[in-house]
């Protein structure tokens, strides 16, 4: 497990390592009661929101209990890389980065798992045509049928990182 924290009760710890194996149902039943038990825990708050959405397909109850993670902890990276996946899982790109990025300017210790996350999703590609803007139309349509080649092998690894079922 890459995940090393030393304040994070020994219950938590192993939702975190369940999560991180790909686990999402088991670590579903580890966090539900010890978010129960300890509603003012923003982790537990944090991976209940994302294993909402992930699980459930209950987006905006994920959503909401991620957002309330961050305001319980607006230091707590993992809090903006569980809303980042949130974000991602639901098709929202834009979010989703301004998440990752909000989480890596606080240069925690988690700095490393926000940063593999965010090679995963990728960067903003270079213009097909770089003699052409980027908004122009041409860029814009060869872009598009250039990500649709990529997409696929994009999506699968995606996938993987949030631990998704395969569709």
């Amino acid at each position: 497990m890459d995940l090393e924290f030393t304040a994070v009760p020994p219950v938590l710890r192993e939702g975190l390592a369940l999560v991180e194996k790909g686990r999402l149902e088991a670590a579903q039943r580890v966090f539900v009661p010890y978010l129960q038990d300890h509603p003012e825990s923003p982790l537990a708050l944090s991976y209940c929101g994302l294993l909402t959405v992930l699980l459930d397909r209950r987006v905006q109850d994920g959503l909401n209990l991620c957002k309330a993670a961050l305001r319980l902890a607006p230091n707590e990276q993992l809090c903006y890389l569980n809303l980042a996946k949130v974000h991602f899982a639901i098709g929202d790109r834009r979010g989703c980065v301004q998440n990752l990025h909000l989480g890596l300017r606080l240069r925690g210790e988690r700095q490393e798992l926000l940063m593999r996350f965010f090679r995963v999703i990728g960067f903003r590609r270079n213009p097909v045509l770089s003699f052409l803007h980027r908004d122009h139309f041409l860029n814009k349509q060869l872009g598009k049928l250039t990500w649709r080649l990529k997409s696929k092998k994009l999506t699968e690894a995606a996938r993987a990182a949030l631990h998704w079922p395969k569709r």
